[in-house]
């Protein structure tokens, strides 16, 4: 497939607002991404993460984000940042929020976002607003589930706002080992095919850990690799079933305290 094509089919996909992208799980910021699923079900701890990813496996199309998580008094302050899109046509994601950490086993959020998206063939842009609410439980020793409730507000503003579409998002990861657990998602958006993924999560040792498993709606497989240094982990993902085959994305994560 030519370049020319490519750009073609990438401005197609880039007038489809975020939602797309996020249904689909490409974006670094959807819940069931490989960056999600190696994370910790319940960290209290605050970092700064850096990300950069290919959606569909196009160049051109490029998500970039920033995220910082600071300890504050009984929880955290979030906010998020992203990019995506082609050079001259892309789309901003900002988010502020607020994660209150009820003991060692329950963290609860709330975040408002916007996104900021081009107007077709002019300078301007139109605002989105939205709001995701997440909980993070760890029900056992042995189990921890995820519950993100995300745009909510969307479904009776009658398709005003049409990049925020609502999403239920649930995460289940289960210890079968000290240092394997078995991960299952289920992500739901109002108009949209579930997607689901499972998957299980190897800690090799203190410095290695990976996870990897298949996916439905589309169909495919993901993975992903963590190298950590002291503070500071590296982290590779990779992930199919898009039309375009591989989506490969890379990320750093510095944790503050």
């Amino acid at each position: 497939m030519n370049s020319f094509l490519f750009r073609s089919i990438a401005i197609c996909f880039f007038l489809v607002p975020h939602c797309l992208w996020a249904q689909t799980g490409t974006a670094s910021s959807h819940p069931l991404h490989p960056l999600q699923l190696l994370a910790e079900s319940n960290n209290h701890q605050g970092y700064i993460k850096l990300a950069y990813s290919s959606p569909y496996g196009i160049k051109s199309i490029q998500d970039f984000s920033i995220d910082m998580s600071l300890a504050v008094a009984h929880g955290l302050l979030l906010t998020e940042t992203q990019r995506i899109g082609i050079k001259g046509y892309a789309q901003y994601h900002f988010g502020l929020g607020y994660a209150l950490s009820i003991g060692d086993d329950i963290e609860t959020a709330l975040i408002l976002n916007a996104d900021l998206l081009p107007v077709y063939l002019s300078n301007k842009f139109r605002l989105s607003p939205g709001s995701s609410f997440y909980s993070k439980f760890r029900v056992s020793e042995n189990f921890g589930l995820n519950i993100f409730i995300n745009n909510w507000t969307s479904l009776w503003l009658n398709g005003r706002f049409e990049s925020q579409k609502a999403n239920l998002s649930v995460i289940a990861r289960l210890k079968t080992h000290e240092r394997i657990d078995i991960i299952s998602g289920l992500s739901y958006t109002n108009g949209f095919i579930p997607l689901i993924r499972a998957g299980v999560k190897i800690i090799a040792d203190d410095s290695h850990t990976i996870v990897a498993g298949l996916q439905t709606g589309p169909s495919g497989f993901w993975f992903g690799y963590i190298f950590s240094m002291r503070r500071l982990d590296f982290i590779l993902t990779i992930q199919t079933g898009g039309v375009f085959g591989y989506e490969p994305g890379s990320s750093m994560k510095y944790m503050l305290n």
